[in-house]
């Protein structure tokens, strides 16, 4: 259970960083997280084996060496490809894309139907993974949009949690399935509950797992 640590730290820093849209504050928040939990060679080399991890450790080390502002990222970093993508690309969402995009916007709900109707807009299908980067750019313009487009993300955020927490129950229980889900935990008590009774009972599943042991 010892050996459980560094690599738990890893997959919730790598949360924090791949979920840096969502969190007040942004990098001048996440970065002080990041110096303090991330300096180990033991959890870097967890980050090495994680998807994108890699980039992680590249960012946690130029914050060591002062080569990146306490409050900011080298922009090739970025997750999803980041600010670079969204600001080239928030110039080219059209008038008529917009005015889809507020639409749809205006009348969201959080459920899967409304989410998938916002993602299979096709300019925003065709953004690929950046598209809540790329999408963020543009609503900084149309304020009166932000509270519809910060649901949509949390909404999104909490349907991925809902289909990882299916696989890894659907698995054995195992150390390092424990440790996935405790790394996730926070993002599963903040996000499960939107989806209601089947939500919570999603949630006490995880935490009975999470007790057990081998």
């Amino acid at each position: 259970m010892k050996d459980q640590k560094p690599y738990v730290t890893a997959q919730r820093l790598l949360n924090l960083y791949r979920q840096y849209h969502a969190i007040n504050g942004k990098w001048a928040a996440l970065n002080p997280v990041f110096l303090k939990e991330g300096d180990t060679p033991e959890v870097q080399g967890e980050l090495e084996l994680l998807p994108t991890g890699k980039n992680l450790v590249k960012h946690i080390k130029n914050l060591q060496h002062n080569l990146t502002a306490k409050d900011s990222i080298d922009p090739d970093l970025l997750p999803y490809n980041g600010a670079m993508e969204f600001h080239a690309n928030a110039e080219k969402i059209s008038n008529s894309d917009m005015a889809q995009l507020a639409a749809a916007l205006k009348e969201f709900m959080p459920d899967a139907q409304h989410l998938e109707k916002i993602k299979s807009l096709p300019f925003v299908a065709d953004m690929g993974e950046g598209w809540r980067d790329t999408i963020g750019g543009a609503i900084a313009k149309h304020p009166e949009l932000a509270a519809k487009w910060e649901l949509v993300l949390k909404f999104d955020s909490a349907t991925q949690l809902w289909f990882k927490a299916g696989r890894i129950l659907a698995e054995i229980p195992s150390d390092r399935s424990r440790a996935e889900i405790q790394a996730d935990m926070l993002g599963y008590e903040n996000f499960l509950p939107l989806f209601g009774a089947s939500g919570m009972e999603l949630l006490n599943r995880l935490k009975e797992t999470l007790s057990t042991q081998e």
